[in-house]
């Protein structure tokens, strides 16, 4: 029981966060808005300071406190603010969308929310009259600064509503781009979205930015398609995210321009000293030894793995 509720005990301190709520002894704060999945799996905000405790989208269970870092979302509208349904339609603003072309028709199906997750459904068919690819680009090419020795992590909700993948290849890419917007250096990776619901089926894709050229990021997903072959296929897409980080954050919302997230800041009371340390988190234990705390507090250091647990010793 002293891992769920937070207790201190002779030479050591315990503090748990699979309780659904913050334990004696923490506190937290975020200047920013901040998002979670909840346990019926629906997206929901976080007012400032207000602890996110997370569950896994697919199976509902609880995953623990969110206690990430800094994060800035560069997709300016990634909420389809602009959109309009029709065949081709008009995609959401600042998008590039591949039209109707080589005998392969676009439609704007429509848009909406889905569990909390803003998404797009868009309906490409026909029988090509070439072989091409179709892009669906959330970003323009020359507004998301980024630099050789930076990461960046792309990330998209992508779902099959309607159609099939037959004749047809989908891929999700992160490209370095020039001063001008062209394409230096890239990486991709195929994509096979299903009908399951679309806030289980989040693709994500890291690279670390080695172009010297590089002055911009773009990511996009690109469909692949060959003459003569009939294709039909109406994709969901939502909530697309481009940031600069080692792995896919938890979402943040945009509709004008690019918004930042605040890093969560949890301090934990505990006596003066110095401690051996073990943090557990959904991605597994950090052991921190000999940490000294002053002033009352430590702070946990910030991770995009949700953490379930704090235990430490003390050893001076």
């Amino acid at each position: 029981m002293l891992m769920l509720l937070g207790q201190r005990w002779q030479g050591g301190t315990a503090f748990g966060f699979m309780a659904g709520s913050l334990p004696p002894g923490a506190t937290l704060t975020r200047a920013s808005t901040g998002w979670y999945f909840d346990s019926a799996g629906v997206l929901q905000s976080a007012a400032n300071d207000a602890a996110r405790f997370n569950y896994n989208p697919d199976t509902l269970a609880l995953q623990g406190l969110l206690v990430e870092p800094p994060c800035t979302n560069g997709i300016r509208n990634n909420t389809m603010i602009g959109t309009v349904a029709g065949t081709p339609g008009t995609a959401p603003t600042n998008w590039v969308v591949t039209s109707t072309i080589n005998n392969v028709t676009r439609e704007i199906v429509g848009s909406g929310v889905e569990d909390g997750i803003a998404y797009i459904d868009i309906r490409y068919y026909g029988t090509p009259s070439a072989s091409a690819f179709l892009f669906i680009t959330f970003e323009g090419t020359t507004v998301i600064a980024g630099m050789a020795g930076q990461t960046w992590t792309a990330s998209v909700y992508c779902r099959l509503i309607a159609g099939a993948l037959t004749n047809i290849s989908v891929a999700q890419t992160l490209s370095e781009r020039s001063g001008a917007g062209s394409t230096v250096d890239s990486v991709s990776s195929a994509m096979t979205p299903t009908g399951t619901a679309l806030r289980t089926q989040r693709h994500n894709l890291t690279r670390l930015y080695t172009n010297a050229s590089t002055l911009f990021s773009v990511n996009y997903i690109s469909i692949a398609y060959t003459s003569g072959q009939a294709l039909d296929v109406t994709l969901r897409i939502g909530l697309p995210q481009l940031e600069q980080g080692s792995g896919a954050s938890s979402p943040i919302k945009t509709s004008s321009a690019a918004v930042a997230r605040a890093a969560d800041v949890l301090s934990l009371a505990m006596v003066d000293g110095t401690y051996d340390i073990d943090i557990t988190r959904l991605s597994g234990v950090t052991n921190v030894v000999g940490a000294v705390v002053s002033g009352g507090a430590y702070t946990v250091p910030t991770d995009l793995s949700p953490l379930q647990s704090v235990v430490a010793r003390r050893v001076g």
